[in-house]
């Protein structure tokens, strides 16, 4: 399946202004995607369209794109948004909708997809579709970071670098593996640079890396922070204490094993303000996309996103 077939199925239907009454779903995706995301894209479109369910397709044209789509959506006409992509597409369509009222569904089309996991949805497209139309509504809530909105986590230290170093191109080719690549670039260099320093409610706590988080799971299905949840509004400092290139690849192995968060030498504490400091430049991750440079103040927002989830999850 190539674009311009992927363009006619998602132009199949007019894209009409709604009418009242009508239990309409947009779908907002990015186009840059690759021959799986797209063909998972259609079957999903399919699989919805045969719920009798009004489908609109929005494709976003650069970064911020899918907020201001999001944004403009008229709450007495769309039912349910849809965020098609990874979880920075995701986060954007979150950011938009927050406090509409409008509930967001997810088809996870990205690398990581740690927001997918969290809320218990499979990968499969007619999955995704069946949870569109008969998930259960429930409040969720994002973090702030300097005003800007993020679901899942911040962090800031190698992990940053790693994200600020993969090249998307690479990326959308090799999927996760970009990352492992970039990751043994960081690791090898001969240094990092200056200790990143957390001001977690007026403590200070510093590490190679910190990691500011309202999900269980980060990057992918591993577990560092047990007891959070994106209905709550906490967060969760995960703070390895070890330094160097050893103890890196020490975490490493325990984050695949998701016994990270066990470990005597990491940190872990719940926090309502958490403000991170560091080297001038240092880059900061937000939701798995590269975000800006330290300083960074962190918070929970007050804003009700109503979210669906998969009627068997918790």
């Amino acid at each position: 399946m190539d674009a311009s077939s992927l363009q006619a199925e998602t132009e199949s239907r007019p894209a009409a202004e709604p009418q009242p009454g009508d239990l309409t779903i947009l779908v907002i995706h990015n186009p840059v995607a690759g021959f799986w995301q797209r063909s998972k894209l259609r079957i999903y479109l399919r699989a919805l369209r045969k719920t009798g369910r009004r489908i609109i397709v929005r494709k976003t044209a650069g970064p911020g794109d899918a907020t201001f789509i999001a944004a403009e959506v008229d709450p007495r006409q769309v039912e349910t948004v849809v965020a098609a992509g990874g979880d920075g597409t995701i986060r954007e369509v979150a950011d938009g909708l927050a406090g509409s009222g409008v509930r967001l569904a997810v088809l996870p089309l990205g690398t990581a997809n740690v927001l997918a996991l969290e809320l218990g949805l499979g990968f499969s497209p007619h999955a995704a579709a069946r949870a569109t139309v008969n998930a259960r509504e429930k409040i969720g809530y994002a973090g702030l970071v300097d005003n800007r909105r993020f679901l899942l986590m911040v962090s800031a230290g190698v992990d940053a670098r790693v994200v600020a170093r993969t090249s998307s191109t690479v990326k959308r080719y090799i999927g996760k593996a970009a990352y492992a690549v970039a990751a043994v670039q960081e690791l090898l260099r001969p240094r990092w640079g200056g200790p990143i320093t957390a001001l977690v409610d007026g403590a200070e706590i510093s590490g190679d890396l910190i990691i500011v988080t309202r999900a269980q799971r980060y990057a992918g299905p591993f577990i560092i922070a047990p007891e959070a949840d994106i209905r709550s509004r906490r967060l969760y400092v995960i703070a390895p204490q070890g330094r160097g290139f050893w103890s890196m690849i020490r975490y490493a192995a325990a984050l695949f094993t998701n016994r990270l968060s066990t470990l005597p030498d990491v940190i872990v504490r719940e926090a309502k303000e958490v403000v991170l400091t560091g080297p001038e430049g240092h880059p900061v991750q937000v939701d798995g996309d590269p975000m800006g440079t330290l300083p960074v103040t962190i918070r929970c927002d007050e804003t009700p996103i109503t979210i669906l989830w998969p009627q068997d999850h918790r």
